[in-house]
Order: C-alpha cells, then structure tokens, then sequence
C-alpha cells in the first residue's frame, strides 16, 4: 500500500495555520515599531520647543540681573542721605529726634539734607 491520499484543502489549511502562528510575533513587532515611529516624529518638535525654552530662559535670566542690578541702585540712591548713627549711649530724657539735632549741629550737616536718621543697636529699657 502507498502513501495515504491527503486532502489538498486540509493541507492549505495546516499551511495556514502554521504561517499564521509564525507571523503573529512579527505582527506584534511590526505594530511596536509603527508606535515607536509616531513617537520619534515628536522629537524634532520637542527639540524645537526645548530650544525656544532655553532661549527664554536665558533672556529671562538677563532680565533678572538688570533688575536686580537696577534695584540694588535705587536701594544705595535711597540711603545716600541717610545716617546711621551708632555708640551714642541712650537716656531717658533724650530722644532720636535731640541726637540727630546734636549730631547735624556738631557737623555742620543741614537737618534738610537727611532722610532718614537709624539709630544702630537694640534699644535699651534700663532706664524706664
């Protein structure tokens, strides 16, 4: 006796069955790499955002130090007519205003020419 005939569809469909099941992971790996590709045409995008960032950034930067050199100018202009005084002993009968009189008065400063007078040093309460 010779060979079984076989049936020529059966045959196809084992065929087709076994193709299948061999191209089912490259399928999935086809699928990855499609995905992967849509997310790596955002990157030049991205890296135009990131330069435009970096830019601002920079400018933003500049802007800051401007200001705070400009602020730490307004702040030195503001205590150009200002006097801190410091080592004159407090007492109950003398106020600021009589110390900076007699300071203005013992160097010849005109009292209009001062903005502001700081008494340097925590207040003393012993003689209260």
């Amino acid at each position: 006796m010779g060979p079984k005939p076989t049936n020529p569809d059966s045959n196809f469909d084992k065929l087709e069955a076994l193709i299948d099941k061999k191209l089912l992971p490259l399928t999935k790996d086809i699928r990855e790499l499609l995905s992967l590709k849509k997310e790596f045409s955002l990157i030049p995008t991205l890296i135009k955002q990131h330069d435009a960032m970096r830019r601002e950034n920079i400018q933003l930067r500049s802007q800051l130090n401007e200001l705070t050199v400009s602020h730490d100018e307004l702040d030195q202009y503001g205590r150009r007519n200002n006097i801190l005084v410091h080592g004159v002993a407090e007492n109950s009968v003398e106020t600021d205003q009589q110390v900076v009189k007699d300071i203005l008065t013992s160097t010849n400063i005109a009292p209009q020419m001062v903005d502001v007078f700081h008494r340097i040093g925590s207040p003393t309460d012993h003689y209260l």
